[in-house]
């Protein structure tokens, strides 16, 4: 029986290798189902047997012993398969289902490679209709050896390596045979087109420079050495030194070379390694800086591997990279790595869910058949669940279960009974995804499977392309990225992005797009600076937080402070907006500056200003949706030597607290009405007593926005007759509040929406200034009618 079955292979093999070879496929370990035409496509006589060869074709390795991938059958449940033949001895741990056969094979001995070809399995079939278009596909095993791939092994004296397969259309979504071609199959019937590509490295280190070390492919080369194309370099000279070029101890006049040109190779599908030397004397920075033929838009991986440190770094956008040297001859080793990588695999597989409210995203594109929000996100919730979005125009709005549910678009999911959230089927986002942006606050889903660094984030506007921290410092985006924390209900600063997350983003300005593509997440930003020692807080650099934590122990948390590159306006990199609130409301606490007039809002979280001499102070407003006392709370303990703060609250005309460092913690009542407190150097009293200054009067209003009736608040230092003058967006005097003498203190009046004639004004932004004793006090407020 055994030698039977040995005979049966080895005829196997000869009918395939004599079959007519149609398809001609150049690149290596490519799975393919051949028929027994020869091709990939093929049209039986129906109710009449033949055969399918699952093939591997160019084996880069030789004593294949074991295999495994899926085979996935047309669906149309007239396909019958007879028989089954796998080598003989073989072993198969995999499954077979209705609609797939499963093969995770191991063999007694090697498989012998025949034209380039090893035959795997052999299938009868048998169809009793000719359904047009009837594919089959390669699909990864339940256990995959090498995650994400498909996979052969070989082993030689003793040591086993598993290798990569790849389907031979490419992708794991695609067939690679098809019965009954309405449209027939054809991916290498003329051969693959490949580029020739150019990477040239210019290196500088103080006075001295290395202008041109090029690497790329072309189809006069080899992988080899060619002596019409490489050029050897000698040895560097004693002293005063700069040399960069590839390292090849193994060819003829080795081991410099100013020069590596490889054979052309499908960088969609293969990555190559270039071994890059940088020899220098100098004392100081050595940059290399790299010119391709290509760019980040055409998905060509361009690394670094530093084989110093073995940190592998992206050299997009800046494509260039920096080290530092300390004045002794040294060698410094890298990789230039090209073409296709390694895709991570979803990590984690499933979110788990709390009950309340949480920021959400896809981590895959969901299948046609299940890309609602109700079957991608809702369906496996046990208890009620909704689903909101946001617009900057419409601010929250229902989703309803029928619409699509979309990778890159960020939902607020609220459900009342925990559970495990696992997305059946999907596809990742090989090729990247491009979020546009509009001004203001944007809730975007995190296309990504995986976690990554926030530096792995692109900014795009125009032509240019930026990492996170350099959009920042051009004033596009703002510096933080704010993630939601399920369990206490308030925003937090995001430095690593999550799968199945979403976060706030601020835009600055306006055609801004955000680009997640993976490679820029799995390697470092080479134009990323290495995080700084921290430093001791002095009294031009500190900050502080301060946590308000209402009567049902809800927190937030603002954060103020001096920084010598701040100003006492907006700066993108030190300031952090306030996001919209969540769906699950609670406490409030912001530090106001309408007069900033930024898309995102006038409340803002964080604001860090330049250092003066003067004295220091932050307005900052609360409200609690529950009444009752909140703690406001700090911790002195890091305050630069010679710091104090005390906590004023205007409206009451009193000093809360003399000294913040003495003491932890204020209690301050609190209600739906905001309140406002002023943190403020002891410096900032008057001569007068515990008196505002008559730059600190206030004018607030709440709610804003409103229909059509609001409540605008000022305060006052001492007595007089005060008014609040409402303006149109055009200038235009709309009513004016109050008019009369008032004491010293807060006070309020109402608006309701209506000129000084007593007729409806329409929905839209109005602004309001207080005027004391007929002189201007104070901030301009900015008010939202929505009718």
């Amino acid at each position: 029986m055994r030698r039977f079955l040995m005979l049966l292979v080895a005829c196997m093999v000869l009918r395939v290798s004599a079959a007519p070879a149609e398809i001609i496929c150049p690149d290596p370990d490519l799975l393919v189902g051949l028929f027994e035409n020869g091709d990939i496509n093929m049209a039986p006589a129906v109710s009449t047997p033949f055969n399918m060869y699952l093939v591997l074709l160019n084996p880069s390795h030789e004593n294949l012993d074991a295999f495994e991938f899926k085979l996935t059958t047309p669906s149309s449940g007239t396909l019958f398969t007879l028989q089954e033949y796998l080598p003989p001895g073989a072993i198969n741990l995999g499954s077979v289902t209705a609609s797939s056969r499963e093969y995770i094979v191991g063999l007694p001995y090697p498989q012998p490679i025949a034209n380039q070809r090893v035959s795997l399995v052999t299938l009868t079939m048998m169809s009793l209709t000719n359904t047009p278009n009837q594919d089959f596909s390669a699909q990864l095993t339940t256990w995959p050896s090498i995650a994400g791939h498909i996979a052969y092994n070989v082993t030689n004296n003793g040591v086993a390596t598993l290798v990569p397969m790849t389907p031979v259309s490419g992708a794991f979504s695609l067939p690679i045979a098809r019965l009954y071609p309405q449209t027939p199959l054809n991916y290498c019937s003329i051969g693959t087109s490949l580029t020739e590509l150019r990477i040239d490295i210019a290196t500088t280190a103080g006075a001295l420079a290395d202008p041109l070390t090029r690497a790329g492919t072309t189809a006069r080369a080899t992988d080899g050495f060619d002596p019409t194309i490489e050029s050897p370099e000698p040895t560097p000279p004693p002293g005063n030194y700069l040399c960069t070029s590839f390292e090849h101890s193994n060819w003829l006049m080795g081991p410099r070379f100013s020069s590596d040109m490889r054979a052309p190779f499908d960088v969609t599908q293969y990555t190559r390694a270039w071994p890059l030397l940088v020899e220098t004397d100098q004392n100081g920075p050595v940059t290399l800086t790299f010119t391709p033929s290509f760019s980040e838009a055409d998905n060509i991986g361009l690394q670094l591997r530093d084989i110093q440190t073995g940190q592998i770094y992206s050299l997009y956008p800046q494509l260039s990279y920096t080290y530092q040297n300390y004045g002794l001859p040294t060698y410094r080793r890298f990789e230039l790595l090209v073409g296709a990588l390694s895709a991570p695999a979803l990590n984690p597989a499933q979110r788990s869910m709390s009950a309340g409210w949480s920021l959400v995203s896809l981590p895959l594109a969901p299948p046609v058949a299940g890309n609602t929000i109700g079957a991608s996100m809702l369906s496996q919730a046990p208890g009620y669940s909704w689903v909101y979005t946001y617009s900057r125009a419409a601010g929250y709005q229902s989703a309803a279960a029928t619409s699509i549910a979309t990778v890159g678009t960020g939902y607020w999911l609220g459900t009342t009974i925990p559970y495990l959230w696992t997305m059946n089927g999907g596809e990742r986002a090989i090729n990247g995804k491009t979020i546009p942006l509009t001004p203001g606050w944007n809730l975007v889903g995190n296309p990504n499977w995986f976690v990554g660094n926030r530096e792995g984030i692109r900014v795009v506007r125009g032509a240019n392309t930026y990492t996170w921290t350099a959009a920042a410092q051009a004033g596009l985006v703002s510096i933080d990225l704010q993630g939601y924390d399920t369990t206490t209900g308030a925003y937090v600063d995001a430095t690593t992005v999550l799968p199945w997350q979403a976060y706030w983003v601020n835009a600055l300005v306006s055609d801004v797009s955000l680009r997640f593509y993976w490679p820029n997440f799995t390697a470092k930003s080479a134009a990323t600076p290495e995080p700084l020692a921290a430093t001791p807080p002095t009294l031009d650099v500190w900050r502080t937080d301060l946590t308000l934590t209402d009567a049902t122990g809800s927190p937030r948390t603002v954060t103020i402070g001096v920084d010598g590159g701040a100003t006492d306006g907006f700066d993108a990199i030190h300031d952090r907006p306030q996001p919209p609130a969540s769906p699950q409301g609670g406490p409030t606490l912001c530090l106001p500056h309408p007069e900033w007039g930024l898309d995102a809002g006038s409340g803002f979280t964080r604001d860090i200003v330049a250092p003066t001499s003067a004295g220091l102070a932050w307005t900052m407003t609360m409200a609690a949706p529950v009444a009752g006392p909140a703690t406001l709370s700090w911790d002195s303990t890091g305050w630069p030597a010679g710091l104090d703060l005390q906590l004023y609250i205007p409206g009451e005309n009193r000093v809360a607290v003399m000294s913040m460092r003495a003491q932890s913690s204020a209690v301050v009542d609190l209600g739906p009405a905001p309140r406002t407190v002023i943190v403020r150097t002891p410096d900032m009293i008057s001569g007068t007593g515990d008196l505002p200054s008559v730059a600190n009067f206030e004018l607030s209003v709440h709610p804003n926005p409103f229909n059509p009736r609001t409540t605008v608040s000022f305060a006052l230092p001492q007595a007089g007759n005060a008014e609040v003058r409402i303006y149109s967006v055009r200038g235009e005097l709309v009513d004016v509040l109050g008019g009369h003498a008032y004491a010293a203190g807060r006070h309020e009046e109402d608006w309701n929406g209506v000129d000084r004639r007593g007729r409806d004004m329409p929905s839209g932004a109005y602004f309001g200034r207080l005027w004391v004793d007929g002189q201007p006090q104070g901030a301009i407020i900015r008010m939202s009618l929505v009718r």
